[in-house]
């Protein structure tokens, strides 16, 4: 038998600018989210706050659309609220062929999402001092 390599883990970064983002947000923006991710913005006492976990959270939808085709908010994820959220595979079938894996970042007027099919993945950014 001729061994054949497992297939190189692909892997997308997008970052947005956050103060790039029309404000108010554009409505796809909240809409694509799920109840439990608009309950915990709803929950931020500032409204700057608010807008960046809107768009790190909108980010990773849109990039897993991308990635996979099924639309942003179809996306569902596992685990506790201070946890790294991992994909539901239940949503779609075709995902149990997949091992795919996101993360997302936020810091001051920036959010980053990252989405790997064959890799675990993980994203951080910071401020750099002056």
């Amino acid at each position: 038998m001729i061994p054949v390599p497992e297939p190189a883990p692909v892997v997308r970064l997008w970052s947005l600018e956050t103060g790039a983002v029309p404000d108010p947000l554009p409505s796809e923006f909240r809409r694509c989210l799920d109840d439990r991710e608009r309950e915990r913005a709803a929950r931020f006492a500032r409204a700057c706050d608010r807008r960046t976990f809107i768009c790190a959270h909108a980010l990773r939808r849109a990039l897993l659309a991308r990635t996979c085709g099924l639309p942003a908010g179809a996306w569902r994820f596992t685990g506790q609220p201070l946890e790294k959220p991992r994909i539901d595979r239940r949503i779609a079938p075709f995902l149990a062929h997949h091992r795919l894996d996101c993360n997302l970042t936020h810091t001051d007027g920036l959010v980053a999402a990252v989405v790997a099919d064959g890799a675990m993945v993980g994203v951080d950014a910071e401020v750099l001092g002056e």
